[in-house]
């Protein structure tokens, strides 16, 4: 997410990025990745989306990429994942990324 927000490599490169009129805002950047792919399923009224009733496959992050300066994101980990309902990942103490 962070090269389609910056247009640049995680180390910032080329200066000003690639092509900046390419760049997408974060959250359709998110989007991407959830609400769409639901749509072009056809599955858009069950996930995709955290509201009442819809399936919540999600990851629980180490920052508010919101928060964070756009350079930043790819320093940000995956701190839990939940699938259907179940906790399959769980970062250790000891993990630095």
């Amino acid at each position: 997410m962070q090269i389609g927000v910056t247009r640049a490599t995680p180390d910032g490169l080329p200066e000003g990025g690639w092509s900046p009129a390419e760049r997408v805002s974060l959250k359709r950047a998110i989007n991407a990745f959830t609400s769409v792919p639901a749509y072009a399923s056809f599955d858009e009224q069950r996930k995709g989306s955290l509201k009442k009733g819809m399936l919540a496959d999600l990851v629980v992050l180490s920052a508010d990429i919101f928060e964070e300066p756009q350079a930043d994101l790819g320093q940000t980990a995956v701190v839990t994942t939940i699938f259907d309902g179940k906790i399959v990942y769980q970062r250790s103490a000891k993990s630095t990324n």
